[in-house]
């Protein structure tokens, strides 16, 4: 990889498999990539392109009343969902309990050219980062306006700003003729919000929803580089080291120590075919070779030893 890519915070997952093929020097596809997210062996993330809405959550006793609700977890645990709505961004790991575990699903059933899997996941999008979970959210909800006045205000103000308008434009010139750049849905947002929020004097027609839609959140899936590092030091960690040679000679030490306390010396004659007596009464089997081979570097580990102290 080239330099510069090892100042990057995360990699697309085409680029993932591309690094982890380098890596290991080996092929790692991209279906290989999703396999190992659904195994829980590898965290993919969602990096939000713009600013999402949520709520947060937390683990709750079976008996707990939550005013959010509770969801039921696939292990049996229940998630209490929270009333404050609140704004995030920035990359967040996939939680993998809800239509975000589905989505992966989907990824990989497409790589592979399998069927697409059913829907089988608790419902929602959850995404985590330091210990809590949020679910995302596509629409507000207007019963209590108090939980979600802060976060329509903002929603209005980004509107506002995309269009170069602030609030203050609004009250000092005519809205009509100033909303003329916004297209259907963005005056329908719009009237929404205006109402919600009390601004009736802007609203050009009643409006009474249950929810106020959301603009539907957009995220690119990623695998953040301490990921990668983290997946590749547990690689290494499952191999088999070769052993060092200080740890071979004090196991030789300690094989010295016990023919010596057994009485049996390995520099006499015959001590090969002793060996493989003792050896085969445990069930246990090795050529004369070997065990000579390995005679003859006890007795050089005993000697190392003795001259060392």
């Amino acid at each position: 990889m080239s330099k510069l890519s090892k100042l990057k915070k995360y990699f697309s997952i085409s680029d993932t498999a591309k690094y982890l093929s380098n890596a290991l020097e080996e092929p790692v596809s991209v279906a290989d990539i999703y396999e190992l997210a659904i195994e829980g062996k590898l965290k993919i993330s969602a990096r939000l392109i713009d600013r999402a809405y949520a709520i947060s959550t937390q683990l709750a006793e079976e008996d707990n009343k939550q005013p959010g609700g509770l969801i039921k977890l696939p292990d049996g645990k229940r998630l209490a969902l929270n009333e404050q709505i609140q704004v995030i961004d920035g990359i967040w790991d996939l939680a993998m309990i809800g239509m975000e575990l589905h989505s992966i699903k989907a990824h990989y059933q497409r790589e592979i050219s399998g069927p697409e899997p059913r829907v089988n996941s608790v419902p929602g999008f959850y995404v985590c980062r330091d210990g809590k979970v949020y679910r995302l959210v596509s629409s507000l909800p207007l019963s209590s306006r108090e939980h979600v006045g802060e976060v329509l205000s903002d929603e209005l103000e980004n509107l506002l700003k995309t269009k170069g308008l602030t609030y203050q434009d609004l009250l000092d010139n005519d809205a009509a003729s100033l909303l003329e750049c916004m297209n259907d849905e963005e005056l329908e947002e719009f009237t929404g919000l205006t109402f919600v929020l009390g601004l009736d004097d802007l609203a050009e027609h009643e409006f009474s929803p249950e929810e106020l839609p959301l603009k539907p959140y957009s995220y690119q899936l990623v695998i953040t580089t301490s990921e990668i590092g983290r997946l590749l030091d547990s690689l290494d960690e499952s191999q088999d080291k070769p052993e060092s040679s200080r740890e071979r000679n004090n196991k030789l030490v300690l094989i010295g120590a016990l023919l010596e306390e057994l009485n049996i010396d390995p520099n006499i004659r015959g001590v090969t075919s002793a060996v493989q007596a003792l050896l085969d009464l445990r069930g246990v089997s090795f050529s004369d070779d070997y065990i000579r081979e390995t005679l003859k570097q006890v007795v050089i580990a005993m000697e190392s030893k003795r001259n060392k102290s």
